[in-house]
C-alpha cells in the first residue's frame, strides 16, 4: 500500500477533528458527519486516499486501545474525539470503497487484537463488507483463519454483539444458515416440544414455518420478500393449528412477562437472542391470519413487552414493535380499533406518538382524517340499540349491559325469560369458555367507552362537524357509541336555521322541549359548548338533564366557563389565575397525559420542561408555568424526581407569537383554563386529608390557604348542583350552605366541609377532620348529572357518614371527634 499521501491524510483527519469539536462542544454525537466541510473534502478523494485513511484511523485507534490496557485514562475532550474517529471509520467501512481481501484481514485482526469488546470498533459494517466478499470470491483459507480467530464468545458472559458476530461467522465457515430455536427460554422450550409431539408431516411444515420466520432478522419491519413467502406459508395453515400450537407458545412469552413483573427483580431475561426474531415473526404473520383469538393475544404481548420495570423499562421494544406492525397491517377498521386500543392503554409517549403516526397514516391513505378514520373504526361488540349484548349459553340467557362510562353488567335469564340470579353451576362448569369470552368483551368495553368519552369530549377544541347523515351513523346509531351521543347536546344548522337538540323519549328535542323535525341529512351537527348560548337556555338544558334524571357522559350542560378577568386585561399576554400552587408532580404528569398536555417528569438534574398543549385546529399552543424547589427535605424522591411543583402563568401562543389573553378564541381561553383548574383542583396537595399528620411542614400556609379557601370555577359548579341536591337527601334536614362550605349536623358535632377541597372542620373550634375517601361511595345510588367529579362524589358521601356519625365505628375518625365534643 502507497504511503506517500499519509502526511495528506493526516492534516485532513486533524482538519475534520478540529471542525467537529468546535462545532460539537454540547453533544457525544458524530454520526451526521456530512454537515462538516472537511468530511465533503474526503468523499471527494480517490478510493486509495480513503483506503489510506481507513487504515491510518484503525492504527491510531488500536495505539490508543493498547495504551488503556496500560492504565492509560483520556479526558472528555479526547473521549469526544475517540467517537468521532469511530464513527468516520465506521462510514468509510460502509461506503464503497474498495478493499482486497488482505486489507480486510489486515484490518480484522486490529480490532481483535487490541480489544476483545465488540462495541468498541465497528464490527458490524465490517462483517458486511467481509460477507459480501466472500459471496464474490468465496471462503479462502486465510480469511477462514482469520474468523475463526475472531470469534468472541468463548465465555458465556459475552454480550449481544459478540454473539451476533459469532452467529455470522458459523454461517459464513458453515456454508447453511440453519433457523435457531434456542432451549434456553421458555419461549424455545415450548417450540421444540410442540415439535417433538407431531408427527413428521405436521412437523416439517412447521420447521419450514419457522425457518421463513427467523429470517430479516435485521429489519424493523419485515421485507416485501419475507411477507410474500411467509403468507404463501401461511396459507397451508387452518385456524386450528393456530390455536392449537401459535397461540400457546406466545402465552408462554406473556407468563413469562408478567412473573418477571411480579417479581420485580434483576432478572429481567425474557427471551434469548436466538429467539427474538422467531417470536417477532410469529407476531408478524399473525396479521395475515386477522384472527380475533389471536389478536387480543398480541394485544396482550405488546402491552407486556412495554410495560415499565422499575429501574429498567420496558422489557422488549423489539417485541413490542412488532405487535404495533402487526395491528398496522390488519384490514383497516380491525387494525385502527387495535392501535386506539394499544395507545389507550400505553404510557410511553414515544410508543404512543409511534402509534398515531400509523393511524395517521392509515388515515392518509383513505383520504381522511384521524377523527374520521377512527370513527370507522370503531367496534359495536354485536351490541343492539339498547346497548345490550344477549347471548344463548346452555338453557340461558347472558345479557351484557352498559351501565356507565366505565361499567357493566352481566344478568342471566332462565329459558322462561325469569331473572336468574346467578350462574347455574352446571353451565359454569361446561360453558368456561363462552362465559370467559363474554366477560372478556365486558371488560373491553369498559377500556374502549372512556377513551371514546375523552375523543368526544375532545372536539371542544377541533372545530368537529358532521353532516346529519354521517352523525346518525357514527353517533347517534352507532350500537356502542350511542350509549355516550344520546345523553350528550348538540348543534344543528343548515341554510336557514339553527338550533340545540338532544334525543330524549325516541325524539329529537330543543331546550323547550320542542321537536326538532326540520334537519335534513345535510343538516352540519356541531357538540354544543355553553360558551355559545345565553344563561336562560343553559339553565334550561339543567332543568331537563335533572328532571328526566339524565347522566351526561362529562361536563357539557354543567360545563364551568371562564371568562377574561379584569386582572388578565391588566396583566395583557398572560393569566396568573392558576399561580403559586403547590401540585403532586406525578399525579401532575399523569393528568397531563390523560387531557393531551405534553410535559415530563423534572428531577435534579436537567429536566426542565414547561407543559404544553398544541390545539392545531386553531393554530395555537397553550403553556402552563410549572417549576419546583430543589431546597428542604422531602422535595425529592429516591430517584431524584421532584415530589412537588409550583406554578405559574398560563399563557398563549398563536405559532411563535405570544397572544394577549385578550386575542385568545373565547372557547380556547375557557377550555385550556378548564384543564389548568383541572390539575390545581385534582392535584394540589391542598386536597390531601392526610397532610397535616405527614405533609412538609413549609408548604402549611399554602394547604391551609387552599384547604379552606376561595373556590376556583369547577368548585363554583359544585356548589350549584350540590344545592339543588342536597335538599332531595334524606338527610337534607342536617344540612345547611355557609359560603365555601356545606355544614352537616350530626349527632355529636357539626361539620364543615369545604366544597372545593372535601377536607372537613367540625365546630365550634374549627378542628380538622381527616376522613381519607373510600373507593366505594354511598353517593353511588344519588343521581348526578354528570360523570367525573370524583370530588362530588366524595362529599355527598362524607355528608352521609357525617349525618349519621354515631353509628360510625372506624376507631380513628371517633377518636378526632371525640376529641372535644362541647358546642
Amino acid at each position: 500500500m502507497d504511503t506517500s499521501r499519509m502526511g495528506e491524510v493526516k492534516r485532513l483527519l486533524a482538519e475534520i477533528t478540529k471542525e467537529a469539536t468546535e462545532q460539537n462542544t454540547s453533544t457525544w454525537s458524530y454520526t451526521n458527519l456530512g454537515r462538516f466541510a472537511s468530511y465533503g473534502q474526503l468523499k471527494n478523494q480517490d478510493n486509495a486516499f480513503k483506503v489510506l485513511m481507513t487504515f491510518h484511523l484503525t492504527e491510531k485507534m488500536a495505539r490508543k486501545w493498547n495504551d488503556r490496557k496500560g492504565g492509560y485514562s483520556i479526558s472528555f475532550k479526547d473521549s469526544m474525539v475517540e467517537d468521532l474517529e469511530k464513527n468516520l471509520l465506521s462510514l468509510l467501512i460502509r461506503s464503497s470503497v474498495e478493499m482486497n481481501e488482505d486489507q480486510l484481514i489486515t484490518i480484522t485482526r486490529t480490532f481483535k487484537a487490541s480489544s476483545n469488546y465488540a462495541h468498541v470498533w465497528p464490527y458490524k459494517p465490517l462483517m458486511t463488507r467481509i460477507e459480501k466478499h466472500i459471496k464474490l470470491y468465496g471462503l479462502s483459507k486465510s480469511m477462514s483463519k482469520t474468523l475463526s480467530y475472531l470469534k468472541f464468545t468463548k465465555s458465556r458472559y459475552a454480550y449481544a454483539d459478540e454473539k451476533e458476530i459469532d452467529k455470522r461467522i458459523n454461517q459464513l465457515t458453515s456454508g447453511v444458515e440453519k433457523p435457531m430455536i434456542s432451549s434456553k427460554d421458555d419461549f424455545g422450550k415450548a417450540i421444540n416440544t410442540r415439535l417433538k409431539s407431531m408427527n413428521s408431516q405436521e412437523a416439517g411444515r412447521w420447521n419450514m414455518l419457522i425457518e421463513q420466520l427467523s429470517k430479516d432478522k435485521d429489519k424493523s419491519t419485515p421485507s416485501k420478500k419475507w411477507i410474500a413467502q411467509s403468507r404463501k406459508i401461511v396459507e397451508g395453515f387452518d385456524r386450528r393449528e393456530w390455536h392449537e400450537h401459535l397461540i400457546p407458545v406466545i402465552k408462554v412469552c406473556i407468563t413469562r412477562l408478567q412473573t418477571i413483573h411480579k417479581r420485580n427483580s434483576n432478572n429481567v431475561f425474557f427471551i434469548h437472542e436466538d429467539n427474538v426474531q422467531l417470536l417477532r415473526g410469529m407476531v408478524w404473520i399473525t396479521a395475515y391470519i386477522n384472527d380475533e383469538s389471536i389478536n387480543l393475544v398480541i394485544e396482550e404481548l405488546g402491552l407486556w413487552c412495554f410495560r415499565k420495570l422499575p429501574g429498567h423499562g420496558a422489557l422488549s421494544v423489539k417485541v413490542g414493535n412488532a405487535c404495533l406492525y402487526t395491528f398496522s397491517q390488519l384490514p383497516q377498521e380491525v387494525g385502527i380499533m387495535r392501535l386506539t386500543k394499544f395507545r389507550l392503554k400505553i404510557k410511553y409517549p414515544s410508543v404512543r406518538s409511534q402509534i398515531e403516526k400509523l393511524i395517521r397514516k392509515k388515515a392518509e391513505s383513505e383520504g381522511k382524517t384521524m377523527d374520521q378514520i377512527e370513527e370507522l373504526a370503531i367496534n359495536d361488540f354485536g351490541l343492539n340499540a339498547n346497548n345490550q349484548f344477549e347471548q344463548k349459553i346452555g338453557e340461558c340467557t347472558a345479557v351484557l349491559k352498559i351501565t356507565k362510562i366505565n361499567k357493566t353488567e352481566i344478568s342471566w335469564l332462565k329459558a322462561d325469560g325469569k331473572a336468574q340470579k346467578s350462574i347455574p353451576s352446571s353451565i359454569k362448569e361446561e360453558f368456561k369458555t363462552q362465559i370467559g369470552d363474554l366477560r372478556k368483551k365486558a371488560k373491553e368495553i369498559q377500556t374502549i367507552l372512556p377513551s371514546q368519552k375523552d375523543r368526544i369530549e375532545g372536539f371542544f377544541l377541533k372545530k368537529r362537524k358532521w353532516t346529519f347523515a354521517d352523525w346518525k351513523r357514527y353517533y347517534h346509531d352507532h350500537n356502542l357509541i350511542s350509549f355516550i351521543a344520546r345523553n350528550l347536546i348538540w348543534e344543528f344548522t343548515d341554510d336557514e336555521k339553527c338550533g340545540t337538540g338532544m334525543w330524549l323519549n325516541n325524539r329529537l328535542i330543543d331546550e323547550n322541549e320542542n321537536i326538532i323535525d326540520w334537519t335534513s341529512d345535510k343538516t352540519v351537527v356541531r357538540l354544543w359548548h355553553p360558551i355559545n348560548s345565553p344563561v336562560d337556555a343553559i339553565v334550561k338544558w339543567r332543568a331537563i338533564l335533572e328532571k328526566e334524571q339524565i347522566q351526561q357522559p362529562f361536563k357539557q350542560a354543567f360545563r364551568e366557563v371562564y371568562l377574561v378577568t379584569d386582572a388578565e386585561l391588566e396583566t395583557e399576554n398572560y393569566s396568573n389565575r392558576f399561580a403559586a400552587h403547590i401540585l403532586y408532580q406525578h399525579q401532575f404528569a399523569a393528568l397531563c397525559q390523560t387531557r393531551g398536555w405534553a410535559y415530563s417528569l423534572m428531577g435534579q438534574w436537567d429536566s426542565h420542561n414547561t407543559p404544553t398543549l398544541k390545539i392545531p385546529q386553531w393554530g395555537m399552543t397553550a403553556e402552563y408555568w410549572v417549576d419546583s424547589n430543589w431546597d428542604g427535605d422531602g422535595v425529592a424522591n429516591e430517584m431524584g424526581i421532584f415530589n412537588f411543583i409550583h406554578t405559574d402563568q398560563v399563557r398563549f401562543y398563536d405559532k411563535e407569537k405570544q397572544l394577549n389573553i385578550n386575542e385568545t378564541p373565547d372557547i380556547v381561553f375557557s377550555e385550556v383554563m378548564r384543564d389548568v383548574d383541572l390539575f390545581v383542583g385534582v392535584t394540589s396537595i391542598g386536597n390531601d386529608p392526610n397532610w397535616v399528620d405527614g405533609g412538609i411542614q413549609a408548604y402549611n400556609h399554602y394547604w391551609q390557604d387552599y384547604s379552606f379557601g376561595d373556590l376556583s370555577e369547577s368548585s363554583k359548579i359544585r356548589k350549584q348542583v350540590l344545592q339543588n341536591l342536597v335538599p332531595k337527601l334524606k338527610v337534607a334536614k342536617q344540612c345547611q350552605f355557609e359560603g365555601n362550605f356545606l355544614v352537616v349536623e350530626g349527632k355529636i358535632r357539626i361539620y364543615k366541609i369545604h366544597i372545593g377541597s372535601g377536607n372537613i372542620l367540625m365546630k365550634p373550634n374549627d378542628q380538622y377532620l381527616c376522613i381519607v375517601p373510600d373507593r366505594k361511595s354511598s353517593a353511588d345510588k344519588v343521581y348526578l348529572p354528570f360523570e367525573g367529579d370524583r370530588q362530588l362524589s366524595i362529599i355527598i358521601s362524607k355528608v352521609f357518614l357525617l349525618a349519621a356519625d354515631d353509628k360510625i365505628t372506624d376507631r380513628t375518625i371517633l377518636r378526632q371527634i371525640n376529641g372535644n365534643v362541647s358546642r
